[in-house]
């Protein structure tokens, strides 16, 4: 057999290897993520969107209504949790909270999830997750930022 031959085959299959694992963790994580919106609670609101719109580096923030706290971490699958902080809401933060979850826009379907910002609640004892464009979203999205704390970038990264 030529070497040459060789080992072009060798430096190929060593080549496409990091591909194949950065699409299994993509995969992985994006799984990871859509189960934290799919896990929202009973007087809970979940909200999450992607830094460099790649699903691997989460900017998460949960809401209880019932503790009346929100909770913001800048997630990194299957690595690290940063920045993380919990802060009180205001009662009457809370009732805004409630009526707002009440007259969420329709999801955007045209939307891909790693540049979208998300929300999930739970009616019924089911989570209902929404999925808007960050660059241009509804004002009950902001609305539902502004409130809890937290933050999203609307701009291209």
């Amino acid at each position: 057999m030529n070497t040459s031959f060789l080992v072009r085959c060798v430096c190929l299959v060593l080549a496409i290897l990091p591909l194949r694992g950065r699409a299994a963790d993509a995969n992985d994580a994006t799984g990871h993520f859509q189960s934290y919106l799919a896990s929202c609670g009973t007087n809970e609101i979940r909200c999450l969107w992607f830094l460099n719109n790649e699903p691997k580096v989460g900017m998460v923030m949960t809401l209880n209504l019932q503790a009346e706290t929100t909770f913001t971490v800048r997630e990194v699958f299957n690595w690290a949790y940063q920045s993380s902080q919990t802060h009180p809401l205001t009662h009457a933060q809370v009732i805004s909270l409630r009526d707002l979850t009440g007259r969420l826009p329709g999801s955007d379907l045209k939307i891909e999830f790693s540049h979208a910002v998300s929300v999930a609640i739970s009616r019924n004892g089911k989570a209902e997750i929404y999925h808007y464009d960050r660059q241009h979203p509804p004002a009950e999205i902001q609305r539902l930022y502004d409130l809890g704390g937290g933050y999203f970038y609307q701009g291209n990264n």
